[in-house]
């Protein structure tokens, strides 16, 4: 038989289950901690040993799909063998994270994953840390048009993720239904009664910067004038054409921030 591991370069594929997308990455071991860090943008563990097949478990319901924003995502070892199947999980009684197959397949009446099979065996002053590492703050508020889960129809609900630090929208039932959205950044202008999406168009943006410079919200007009250069330089990646209004709101942004800062 052959050895289709052999003809694989790498150890691992998570891939889009969307017929119409096309998106796959495929890692080896020694990739997870440059891939997987750079990809939340901070150091997802302090000791190198943890970056291994449970990382998939330990940051499954936080990767969506590169291209499409679908989610969750399928994953594969070089055997072609299911690490993580979308339709067939099984939440750690734990910390309702998923159970590699990996491991059911060798402890089949196992109802803990294997992160938090390691937990049990660390000291009082470890476990505190990793306590208040995950402290979770106050969570946003559901927009108005956004309170049902768009799979099942259930409510739906905020969930916090400690790697980024950010909320996103996801099923009341879960882990029944893994639906999930990302929630829209907002920011409020104090004073001007107007909370201004951040994900917006560059119309809304401008507008809401010129509110902001009004009421003197410097905080605000930052965080607009971030998001546009974001936007910017996000296209220079893309290889895309310059958009010329883009750039003339941001130099008019640019202008308001001097302006207060002065």
């Amino acid at each position: 038989m052959e050895n289709i591991a052999a003809k694989n370069n790498w150890d691992w594929r998570i891939y889009c289950n969307n017929q119409r997308c096309d998106f796959k990455v495929e890692l080896k071991i020694k990739d997870l901690k440059d891939y997987f860090d750079e990809k939340f943008g901070k150091e997802i563990f302090e000791n190198i040993k943890d970056y291994d097949v449970n990382i998939f478990s330990h940051l499954y319901d936080e990767i969506m799909c590169g291209e499409c924003d679908n989610f969750p995502l399928s994953i594969i070892n070089s055997k072609h063998e299911m690490v993580l199947d979308p339709d067939n999980i099984i939440p750690c009684a734990e910390c309702d994270k998923p159970i590699l197959l990996t491991r059911l397949n060798i402890k089949k009446s196992t109802k803990i994953c294997t992160p938090c099979a390691r937990k049990e065996e660390l000291s009082t002053a470890e476990k505190i840390k990793i306590h208040n590492d995950q402290a979770i703050p106050k969570s946003p508020p559901i927009p108005s048009n956004m309170l049902k889960c768009e799979k099942c129809g259930n409510d739906s609900t905020t969930r916090y993720v400690p790697t980024t630090g950010t909320w996103f929208l996801g099923c009341s039932t879960y882990p029944d239904c893994w639906w999930r959205k990302s929630l829209p950044q907002t920011a409020e202008i104090k004073g001007a009664n107007l909370i201004v999406n951040l994900k917006g168009s560059a119309n809304d943006l401008l507008f809401a910067a010129k509110e902001a410079t009004k009421v003197n919200n410097l905080k605000v007009l930052n965080d607009i004038y971030e998001e546009m250069l974001y936007r910017k330089e996000n296209r220079i990646m893309k290889g895309k054409p310059v958009n010329k209004r883009l750039n003339q709101y941001i130099e008019a942004v640019l202008e308001y921030k001097k302006n207060l800062e002065k």
